[in-house]
């Protein structure tokens, strides 16, 4: 066979396929643009353009010709149908284009029949070998004779239909597959996005194939189980590029539908955790996002155990070139070399561990200036955490860092700090100078001529009561009332609320207060930074705000955290207030006249009410009915961004003056979530395949009754039980194997309760003599344990 040839192997039969040329798409795109700048009503069918000929044949025409066929055994009508229709573009739009020479120009709609085209699929698989390798050669010839030139719909839309193709899990077919694949890469942006489109409105199932024959064609190219079936690396070492870029059309799809048609980790091919993704990772770090393929470019395709070890990684080098910086720096000023100089050592007590891990933001300490942990150069930050409880003997090989992230979070996190406000109705925590749990306690208190409430309907009522809940920023924390007014009303008529809002009674409030964003971002950041989970309720958009963006920006004038946000993020932290504007949205009456609302809100700071209008001259524009969609997207940029700037900059800073990686381009905000928080999906088998055991065996009957006992636990206890044990109820990036989970046998009376070690996620169980026992003590301690940063 001829130098530069490749070689398509189907069942025994071989099909030498010629390599097709460089697509050089900038000529393309410029050939296109020429044209989609014309107006619609202006553009001319070019000359050349074939007349797409009309195929009668239905669905239901089809699938009565394939059970002929399966029933005589003669399938020549069905094999003349495939062969016909595969063998050309033109063909593919005659037989599944919903109107033959219709244009069908727009992202909304494909213009293919979708439901015959998975008919057609459908049946091939059960069709003779001969049909199947009839639309093979069909698609080699389409793709050969529609290399050259521009793109059209009708291209676009033949494309479409052939990547559906379910023959792409054979690695007999692979050439074909990826020469389909390299053509689909290698077109304009401009058909990159109707493609985009078009794959958003598959069905589930057929959108999930796309993705697993992709997956499967990444992985078989980068580990195949016979390597003589396919071509050499080296020839054909474009071929995970076209896929990856294809799949991440996928993704955009999905991205892009609501609700997403498939999980986000089904897009992780769990393969590259195999692979030197240190390498690739270094490699993108050095050419970005250039000609030059990783992995890296397309962040979705890597699992969160990679982006874990990336992170990981690249924090322990920073440490050791911290380190290595402190040595020489040492040694060439001829100092003394202190071991401890390599470590960001701290030194707290237990009764005063929130005061003593803070005292850099109170600056003076019996009246001198001192510097701790938090007040030191950025750089010390880089360096290894060890943790020393004073008083107590014992070398922090982890456990004691661990619990002193727990026993501060737990302290910081808890209201009477006034760091972070605890929504019960979401069960998250928020910054604390909105006061966000007092929403339920506003009350209707005024005035003369109100709005007639006992005639309004429920849902008039809760909207009224929306309208009115405007957050209040108290950054002193003394017992103060806060008095809103909303734009007058009609006639003279005014609304007044009042809240009473909570004192904090900890000597420690001010400082706390003004520095807590700060330092729980600060802590967030160690946490990653040490492979430490937390046990940490923030709403997903605080995720979304940390990456926004992802790399703290140069220029110290840039907002940062001002992501954009909607009604679902703001269900996640007050699903009352989201329910409330959902309301106003779909309310059918006149909401300018029922509602008497303007696009301005008040705030009551210090005692001074201010207003702030949603946009310019905001409280001289009544929301009505053709604006409330404005006015609700403004309410939440208000909410959300614009009334907690500067503490949620605060945060956002403190977080990444630990955390500052490029690495963390790589992460969705569900990622850091999981990488602070740990997943909330348990699989207590697997935790028992993983857990070692001290002073028992796996086979004594304490140790079987207490696998029985918690696998029959519903969900609830579970996650009860490992936050007993753990500080947490969720589980490592890593799975239950990265728990180190253990259980240990404890000498005592059977009348004592298990107890646990969430340090060393150690859980002591004295020697029960039944289940039933087990059971019973073992659920009321683990329903008895005070949770960390709950009230």
């Amino acid at each position: 066979m001829r130098q530069g040839s490749a070689v398509c192997f189907i069942d025994s039969t071989w099909f030498p396929v010629r390599e097709l040329p460089p697509i050089c798409p900038d000529v393309r795109q410029k050939h296109r643009i020429s044209i989609d700048v014309i107006p619609p009503e202006l553009k001319a069918r070019f000359v050349s353009d074939p007349i797409i000929p009309v195929r009668t044949k239905t669905t239901k025409e089809f699938q009565e010709d394939v059970e002929r066929a399966t029933i005589s055994g003669d399938w020549k009508q069905v094999h003349d149908f495939y062969s016909n229709t595969f063998e050309s573009f033109l063909e593919l739009n005659a037989a599944f284009k919903k109107e033959a020479n219709a244009p069908f120009n727009t992202i909304e709609d494909s213009g293919i029949n979708i439901k015959f085209v998975s008919v057609v699929y459908d049946a091939l698989l059960h069709t003779p070998a001969d049909t199947q390798r009839a639309v093979l050669k069909g698609i080699i010839n389409s793709l050969l004779r529609e290399w050259k030139g521009p793109r059209t719909k009708d291209d676009l839309r033949a494309y479409f239909i052939l990547v559906q193709n379910p023959q792409y899990t054979s690695p007999a077919t692979y050439v074909i597959y990826a020469h389909l694949l390299r053509q689909i890469a290698g077109l304009a942006e401009a058909d990159h996005h109707f493609l985009m489109h078009w794959f958003k409105k598959l069905p589930q199932k057929r959108f999930k194939q796309l993705v697993e024959r992709l997956q499967l064609f990444i992985t078989t190219r980068l580990f195949p189980a016979k390597p003589e079936e396919l071509p050499p690396m080296a020839k054909c070492s474009w071929w995970i590029p076209s896929a990856t870029k294809v799949l991440s059309l996928l993704n955009a799809a999905n991205s892009i539908s609501s609700p997403p048609l498939i999980p986000f980790t089904d897009f992780y091919n769990l393969t590259l955790d195999h692979i030197d993704f240190m390498e690739d990772y270094h490699t993108w770090n050095v050419h970005g996002n250039t000609n030059r393929f990783t992995f890296c470019q397309f962040p979705f395709i890597l699992s969160t155990v990679v982006k874990k070890a990336i992170i990981q990684r690249d924090s322990e080098q920073q440490m050791i070139n911290m380190a290595r910086q402190t040595l020489v720096d040492k040694v060439s000023r001829r100092q003394r070399v202190d071991m401890s100089l390599l470590f960001l050592n701290i030194k707290v007590r237990r009764l005063q561990l929130v005061s003593d891990s803070l005292d850099e933001v109170r600056l003076l300490c019996a009246g001198l200036k001192i510097q701790s942990w938090l007040s030191r150069k950025r750089a010390d930050l880089k360096k290894k955490l060890k943790v020393t409880f004073v008083g107590e003997a014992g070398l922090d090989m982890g456990g004691l860092t661990k619990e002193w992230f727990l026993l501060l979070i737990r302290q910081i996190f808890h209201t009477d700090y006034g760091m972070f406000t605890y929504l019960k109705e979401s069960q998250c925590h928020w910054f604390s100078s909105w006061k966000c749990d007092n929403y339920s306690e506003f009350r209707l208190v005024g005035a003369r001529n109100t709005p007639n409430l006992e005639a309004m309907t429920d849902s008039q009522r809760l909207l009224l009561n929306v309208l009115l809940q405007i957050p209040v920023m108290t950054p002193e924390h003394h017992r103060v009332k806060h008095k809103i007014a909303l734009s007058p009303l009609p006639h003279g008529n005014s609304l007044s609320l009042t809240l009473e809002s909570r004192t904090c009674f900890h000597d420690s409030c001010c400082y706390c207060c003004t520095y807590g964003e700060h330092m729980g971002s600060v802590l967030m950041g160690l946490a990653v930074y040490n492979s430490i989970t937390l046990d940490i309720r923030f709403p997903p958009c605080v995720y979304k705000k940390l990456l926004t963006p992802p790399i703290v920006p140069c220029d110290p004038d840039m907002p940062v955290g001002m992501a954009t946000l909607t009604l679902d993020d703001l269900q996640q932290i007050m699903p009352d207030l989201a329910h409330g504007l959902w309301e106003l949205l779909s309310y059918d009456g006149n909401v300018e006249e029922d509602f008497y609302t303007t696009f301005q809100v008040f705030q009551e700071e210090l005692g001074v009410v201010k207003a702030y209008n949603l946009k310019p001259g905001g409280d001289k524009i009544p929301v009505n009915n053709l604006n409330r969609k404005e006015y609700v997207q403004l309410y939440i940029e208000f909410l959300l961004n614009k009334s907690i700037y500067r503490q949620f900059a605060a945060f956002y800073h403190g977080f990444h003056s630990v955390c500052a990686s490029n690495a963390l381009m790589l992460l969705r905000p569900e990622e850091v979530e999981i990488l602070v928080c740990g997943s909330p999906n348990l699989d207590m088998g697997s935790l028992q395949r993983v857990v070692q055991y001290e002073g028992y065996s796996k086979t004594d009957p304490t140790i079987r009754a207490f696998w029985d006992v918690v696998l029959a636990f519903p969900l609830e206890l579970q996650k009860k039980l490992l936050h007993f044990t753990t500080g947490s109820d969720r589980v490592p990036v890593g799975g239950m194997a990265d728990l180190n989970f253990k259980i240990s046998k404890i000498d005592v009376s059977t009348d004592w309760l298990p107890v646990s070690h969430t340090c060393f996620n150690q859980i002591c169980l004295p020697p029960y003599k039944s289940k039933k026992e087990l059971r019973q003590k073992l659920t009321i301690a683990i329903s008895n344990a005070e949770g960390f940063g709950l009230e």
